[in-house]
């Protein structure tokens, strides 16, 4: 068994078709020539008769799902891809939200994603969308922490209600303690 870390479509398709041999190969991919195949192994660079594989098809159209604002659908397709071989796709960075907002709103953002997130796993929803929705969480507690980061840089205590914030209760003095834990 080899160990190799193919960074190029044409790599992952020499290795592939090594591994598991041209009739597997065409057997997986259905109505393709055994020419593609081997075209889809080729080093571009070293040869005219190459031929893009369909991981770049795939790749072509996840970007472009995703310039056309569809990163839910680009996001899905990966996820399907990946779950095969056990693999699990995160875009908790994908679902941040650039613009910084006051700590009780990030919280609020935050309790919802938690609720959505319990909702889809109590009604039995797919593991997959549980997952996305994970990620979307994750994204929401870094949301909150980067706005208490942002509010107490500032000097500004975050505010959780939206009354007067409220006077600190003074401590109990000795005495007090000691009476009420009597009574």
């Amino acid at each position: 068994m080899g160990a190799t870390q193919p960074t190029e479509s044409w790599q992952f398709f020499t290795e592939s078709l090594d591994a598991l041999g041209l009739p597997t190969m065409q057997r997986i991919f259905g109505n393709v020539s055994t020419t593609s195949i081997y075209r889809w192994a080729r080093k571009p660079g070293e040869t005219v008769d190459w031929q893009a594989g369909p991981l770049l098809h795939l790749a072509a159209l996840l970007r472009l799902l995703t310039e056309h604002g569809r990163q839910d659908l680009a996001e899905a397709g990966l996820r399907l891809v990946a779950e095969p071989c056990g693999a699990q796709v995160s875009f908790g960075e994908a679902h941040a939200r650039q613009e910084a907002m006051p700590p009780q709103s990030a919280a609020a953002n935050l309790v919802e994603a938690v609720a959505e997130l319990q909702r889809a796993a109590r009604t039995g929803t797919d593991a997959k969308v549980v997952d996305a929705l994970a990620d979307v969480l994750m994204a929401r507690a870094l949301e909150l922490t980067q706005s208490v980061r942002v509010a107490q840089a500032s000097g500004a205590r975050p505010r959780w209600n939206r009354g007067a914030a409220a006077e600190p209760m003074p401590r109990p003095t000795l005495l007090q303690r000691i009476f009420r834990r009597r009574g």
